[in-house]
């Protein structure tokens, strides 16, 4: 149990966000008129979320010819 709490305290030494830069956000957002309800707090959450979409871009690109092949086709 120990080392497990000396693991997580290390990360959390090591993590790149600042709580208190956190918290000034968490403000700007509540001060916004239409915030976003999910928001990437932290460059590693943004740049997670920009790859998950740089991907699923890719997937799409790869089945549109496909998915397009599935509609009618133009009445002369």
């Amino acid at each position: 149990m120990h080392e497990a709490l000396a693991r997580s305290a290390d990360a959390a030494a090591r993590q790149v966000g600042d709580p208190a830069r956190m918290a000034q956000a968490l403000v700007a957002l509540a001060d916004m008129p239409s915030p976003r309800c999910a928001f990437p707090f932290g460059s590693a959450a943004l740049t997670g979320i920009q790859n998950a979409r740089s991907d699923q871009r890719k997937e799409l690109r790869r089945f549109a010819p496909l998915s397009a092949s599935t509609d009618h086709t133009k009445a002369t």
